[in-house]
């Protein structure tokens, strides 16, 4: 099982975040670094993947609302794939 941690306190942009996204989940080229190519990379993913959460009281300022979007984006997926688990 793959472990993805978004440590809040290390990401400060969307554009940081896709990165990170990208490589920790190995995403193929045609990820959009976007949240709706990362449902679709989600719920298509064969691997098992374990997303944590941390640090989410240091949120870097302006991106609390796409935090809890991921999130959200996370959460639907797993719906969708049993292979995703989300802990918090």
């Amino acid at each position: 099982m793959r472990t993805c941690v978004l440590d809040w306190g290390r990401l400060t942009s969307k554009e940081e975040l896709h990165k990170f996204l990208m490589e920790e989940l190995n995403l193929p080229a045609w990820y959009g670094r976007n949240l709706d190519a990362l449902y679709d990379c989600l719920t298509e993913q064969a691997e098992d993947i374990e997303f944590l959460y941390s640090n989410e009281e240091q949120t870097e300022k302006g991106l609390e609302n796409y935090s809890k979007a991921l999130k959200k984006v996370i959460q639907d997926a797993a719906k969708e794939n049993p292979r995703i688990k989300v802990m918090i």
